[in-house]
C-alpha cells in the first residue's frame, strides 16, 4: 500500500510538470506571435520590395547592349502581355508597345535599356536598333 500511494504521489507531481512545461511552451509561442505582430509594420514595404522585384524580374533580362532580333519580340510580346494583365502599365520608346513589334528587323541587334518610375517599378523600355544608335549624335548617348 505504500508503494502504491508514492507512486500515486510521484504520478501527481509528474502531471504537475508536464502543466507546467505546457504553459511555458505556449507562453513562448504567444510570446513569438507577439514579436511577429509588433515586426509587421515593416512588413508592407517588404511586400512592396518584394512585389517590385518580381515585376521588374520579367524584363531585367532583356536589357542589354547587342540583343538579337527574336530576343526582343520575346520581350514585346512580355510588355503586351503584361499591359494586358497587371496596373504597372510599361512603354517602348515612351508610347505604346502594341504597334512597335513590326519594327524590329530580323538581322539586326538592339540596345535595350529599362527606365523605372519614382516606385521602383519598370515604366519605359528603349529599344534602339544598333546602326540607329552607331548614327546617334556621341552628344546625345545619355538619352539612350
Amino acid at each position: 500500500m505504500e508503494e502504491f500511494e508514492r507512486l500515486k504521489k510521484n504520478t501527481t507531481t509528474i502531471k504537475w510538470i508536464n502543466i507546467l512545461l505546457l504553459i511555458i511552451i505556449v507562453g513562448f509561442l504567444i510570446f513569438d506571435c507577439l514579436l511577429i505582430l509588433n515586426n509587421s509594420d515593416n512588413s508592407p514595404d517588404l511586400q512592396k520590395a518584394y512585389m517590385e522585384s518580381v515585376f521588374n524580374s520579367q524584363f531585367t533580362g532583356f536589357e542589354g547592349d547587342s540583343v538579337k532580333a527574336i530576343t526582343v519580340r520575346v520581350l514585346i510580346d512580355k510588355v503586351l502581355n503584361n499591359n494586358s494583365e497587371n496596373e504597372h502599365k510599361i512603354k517602348i520608346n515612351g508610347s505604346s508597345a502594341i504597334f512597335f513589334k513590326d519594327e524590329i528587323k530580323n538581322d539586326s541587334e538592339y540596345i535595350v535599356k529599362l527606365e523605372y518610375e519614382n516606385n521602383g517599378y519598370i515604366n519605359n523600355i528603349i529599344i534602339k536598333e544598333i546602326n540607329d544608335f552607331n548614327n546617334t549624335n556621341i552628344n546625345n548617348l545619355e538619352d539612350i
